[in-house]
């Protein structure tokens, strides 16, 4: 491919000798499980079809590799999680009063000089009302 691009031989074979070992070790585990699960449970008949549908994906994911968009995307996806589990932790609720998780109005007390019926919410009770409420609950 780097000789259809018109890029020299010296730096064709030093991308090979950078992304050999990552491209075989990506190959390794995407076609191992696909080829158990091609000829262990897909139909003799339909077989082509779904080797050529996940060879597709295949070459896409290739082609996002190679453009760094596939890297940026794991790298992404890795810091989501990440940031997830932290914030997954349940915490006390006085150490949230401050952090960027709770807003610090949060635990502020209702104002009550709201104009709630310019919303339609005239007519919504309100927490305290409810938390004061003499009815049984179900």
């Amino acid at each position: 491919m780097g000789i259809l691009e018109g890029k020299s031989l010296q730096s064709i074979q030093e991308k090979v000798q950078k992304n050999l070992l990552q491209l075989t070790t990506v190959t390794v585990k995407t076609w191992a499980p696909l080829n158990v699960i091609l000829f262990g449970l897909i139909p003799l008949q339909s077989r082509v079809c779904f080797s050529m549908i996940c060879h597709y994906v295949y070459l896409i994911g290739l082609a996002m590799w190679e453009s760094g968009i596939l890297t940026a995307f794991i790298l992404r996806m890795k810091n989501s999680l990440s940031h997830f589990r932290k914030a997954s932790q349940p915490l006390p609720a006085s150490s949230m009063a401050g952090s960027s998780l709770m807003p610090a109005t949060a635990m502020s007390p209702v104002d009550d000089s709201l104009d709630l019926s310019s919303h339609g919410l005239a007519s919504a009770p309100r927490p305290e009302d409810l938390s004061h409420s003499n009815t049984p609950h179900a």
